[in-house]
């Protein structure tokens, strides 16, 4: 779960998570309460104008979090990898000796080899086969070395994984809460009324504008 997460970045989320709701319960509040100064219309006009704002304020926020989990998913790999021993220097020499010992085996004992140092946590073997040009310079693995990388890392940092299910847990928050904000609030729109609001101020621009002509039009006559 995500209750309990010490770190700014679920805070974040919980905030926009909190913002979500309030936009919602403001825009329908504005759906249902009358407004006896403003016609169909203009009520239609006022909400879709209202809901357009909220729709661009989620997005943004809902990127930056977005943004800020995949910030935080990284160091959480990175920093991983360093304490898995992943980042230890190695010489060149050393890791060309591992991978010709490994060229020179069958491929059912390359692979048990592979598979017990990521079992064993034997790092030199695993980084060898990680940062080689090509996988012609140790005869290659039936199983992708990622993979077994990753294994040596999660026995390593037994909590990365419960740490990486939660950001992933709150990347499925973000979605479900702020699709759900869409697919509410857009139902309470009336696109037919709000462009026949438009209509109606283009006509009251343009009347008006007829009217101030006239006027300016009338005092030059006077004149």
């Amino acid at each position: 779960t995500l209750e309990g997460r010490n770190r700014i970045e679920f805070f974040r989320l919980f905030d926009v998570l909190d913002t979500v709701e309030r936009q919602y319960n403001a825009l329908e509040t504005l759906y249902h309460t009358d407004d006896p100064n403003r016609t169909k219309e203009g009520r239609a006009a006022r909400y879709g104008e209202q809901y357009r704002k909220a729709h661009d304020l989620l997005g943004k926020l809902s990127v930056e979090v977005a943004t800020s989990l995949e910030n935080l998913e990284r160091k959480l790999l990175s920093d991983a990898e360093h304490q898995a021993g992943l980042n230890k220097p190695m010489t060149e020499g050393a890791q060309q000796e591992i991978r010709a010992a490994l060229r020179a085996m069958p491929q059912s004992k390359r692979d048990a080899t592979l598979r017990d140092a990521a079992l064993n946590g034997d790092v030199g073997i695993l980084k060898a086969v990680r940062e080689s040009p090509t996988e012609f310079l140790y005869g290659g693995t039936t199983e992708p070395i990622e993979s077994l990388v990753q294994q040596h890392i999660e026995r390593a940092v037994p909590e990365l994984r419960d740490e990486l299910q939660a950001i992933e847990h709150a990347y499925s928050h973000l979605k479900l809460s702020v699709d759900g904000f869409v697919r509410e609030a857009d139902k309470m729109r009336d696109p037919v009324a709000e462009q026949r609001a438009q209509e109606q101020a283009e006509q009251i621009r343009q009347a008006e504008a007829a009217l101030a002509a006239g006027d300016a039009g009338g005092g030059d006559d006077a004149a």
